[in-house]
């Protein structure tokens, strides 16, 4: 039997029931109290626990969403820090690049070059590997045509 789907949107109302103490306030995430409901249920089934408990008018988290709830927070945690480092790579703030070059080009044409790549994208990593033609060519790393 499959377990049913872990999101990262059921991971953020589990936490958003928890801290807001509730179904109810868990709905100022624009988010119907039905809908909260079957994505606990959803995570309640992956993880085998239930998250909470109602005595008359109270709430509660169980032992088991306590449990689970500094996970949650991590797992979060980390995918923003994934995100953010993500968009550094896509927006040329993060990463690496590394050129290969025969001896003429990777000595009299490329290093003006890089440091104007460099000046422009300080938090990209550069690396210029310089050797003759014939291994550059069987690297076969980083060719580009012009036409």
């Amino acid at each position: 039997m499959t377990k049913p789907g872990l999101t990262v949107h059921r991971l953020e109302l589990f936490l958003a029931v928890l801290t807001m103490a509730g179904w109810p306030r868990a709905q100022a995430c624009h988010i119907s109290q039905p809908a909260v409901s079957e994505h606990l249920r959803g995570l309640e089934a992956h993880f085998g626990i239930r998250s909470s408990s109602v005595t008359g008018s109270a709430y509660g988290p169980t032992a088991g969403a306590r449990v689970v709830e500094p996970y949650a927070r991590q797992a979060l945690a980390l995918l923003r820090t994934a995100e953010q480092a993500a968009g550094e790579v896509r927006g040329l703030r993060a990463g690496s690049l590394t050129i290969g070059a025969s001896t003429t080009p990777g000595t009299y044409l490329l290093p003006a070059a890089l440091g104007g790549f460099h000046a422009a994208y300080p938090g990209v990593t550069l690396r210029l590997e310089i050797s003759d033609t014939r291994e550059m060519s069987a690297r076969g790393r980083g060719q580009l045509e012009l036409e």
